[in-house]
C-alpha cells in the first residue's frame, strides 16, 4: 500500500470514529455540500472508492456527463438502509483512487468530505499533517 493510501485510510477511521454517536437527526443534518445531508456525503465518499476510470467513465456517459445525476446514482448504490449500515460500508472501504491510481486527488476528497460533514456538526479534526502536505 502507498503512503498517500495509508493516510487516506486513516483519514477515514477517523471519520469513522467521529460519526459512529451520530443520533439519527445528525445523520439528517446539512453538510458544507449542497443538498447532501451526512450520510450522502459518506456514500458518495464509499461509492468513489469503487469506482476505477473506466468505471467512472462509463457512469459519467451513462449520465450524459451530468455530475449530479452520475453522483446521485453512485451514492444511492451505496447507501446502506439505514445511516448505521452505510457507515459501516464505508468502514471496509479502501482508498479513493481517483482520478488515477496514485493520485492525492481520492485524499483530498477524504480530508475535505470530512470536513463538509464535521464542521456544521460542530466536530473538530486535525487532518493529517502528512495529508494536508502530499502533492
Amino acid at each position: 500500500m502507498t503512503k498517500l493510501s495509508t493516510i487516506q485510510l486513516r483519514e477515514r477511521d477517523a471519520l469513522v470514529d467521529d460519526l459512529r454517536s451520530l443520533s439519527p437527526g445528525q445523520w439528517r443534518s446539512a453538510t458544507l455540500c449542497g443538498e447532501w445531508d451526512a450520510e450522502e456525503v459518506v456514500a458518495h465518499l464509499g461509492a468513489a472508492s469503487r469506482l476505477s476510470f473506466p468505471g467512472w467513465l462509463r457512469s459519467m456517459i451513462g449520465a450524459r456527463f451530468d455530475p449530479d445525476v452520475h453522483n446521485r446514482r453512485r451514492l444511492e448504490e451505496f447507501r446502506g438502509a439505514t445511516p448505521e449500515e452505510t457507515l459501516a460500508r464505508f468502514a471496509g472501504i479502501g482508498p479513493i483512487r481517483l482520478p488515477r491510481t496514485e493520485s492525492v486527488g481520492g485524499l483530498g476528497e477524504m480530508i475535505v468530505h470530512g470536513e463538509d460533514v464535521r464542521r456544521p456538526l460542530g466536530i473538530r479534526h486535525d487532518p493529517d499533517p502528512e495529508g494536508l502536505s502530499a502533492g
